[in-house]
């Protein structure tokens, strides 16, 4: 198993990483949040991660903190719920968001995070409300940094490329940035552009 990796990133996207450690590199599937987390292309970076085996198929996942490692592997035990959906989800809200929504049994902000229906939203309340309140892991905040500082153009062109590759077409993907850059005069960051993106191709 691996679980963890140093090195230097040598590639960054809102939903891969290309890590290079002692000459190899390993690509790692990441969520929103990690993207937003992470260390700048070339930089040194560590990050937690998880290898999803499945037939002949290996799959590596990244997280910038235990708590969203700890999160996604809730996820994945779900019945229904897979690590692509499980990266979807937490790239639709913050671990902190959906560890109160799951708490408060709120049922209605779940079903607005892309890729969870009434009933996926229904079973991971069941499945982890006692588990979250009873892990120790959860009672602390997540803390975020920074974005880093990109052009408006920079930011749309990988929020593109971050819808296509979490499974939208390319026109869908497209049609979603631009109603957003419309409506939204100011735009942070790749990861608030995503979002508003993916509630809007619901």
């Amino acid at each position: 198993m691996i679980s963890s990796l140093s090195g230097k990133l040598i590639i960054k996207s809102p939903t891969k990483l290309v890590i290079e450690v002692n000459g190899v590199g390993f690509e790692v599937n990441i969520s929103l949040s990690t993207y937003q987390k992470i260390g700048p292309q070339n930089a040194s970076v560590s990050i937690f991660t998880y290898l999803h085996v499945r037939d002949e198929s290996l799959q590596l996942f990244g997280f910038s903190t235990q708590q969203e490692r700890r999160f996604f592997l809730m996820l994945i035990s779900i019945s229904g719920i897979g690590p692509k959906l499980a990266q979807l989800i937490l790239s639709g809200a913050t671990v902190q968001e959906l560890k109160t929504s799951i708490l408060e049994e709120d049922v209605a902000t779940l079903i607005a995070i892309p890729g969870i229906g009434r009933k996926t939203a229904q079973r991971i309340i069941f499945d982890l409300k006692e588990k979250i309140a009873s892990d120790e892991s959860f009672q602390k905040l997540e803390q975020s940094l920074p974005a880093d500082e990109v052009s408006k153009s920079h930011i749309y062109n990988e929020a593109v490329q971050a819808l296509i590759s979490l499974g939208y077409s390319k026109s869908a993907a497209e049609n979603a940035i631009n109603t957003v850059r419309k409506k939204f005069q100011q735009i942070e960051n790749t990861e608030d552009i995503i979002k508003k993106a993916l509630s809007d191709i619901k």
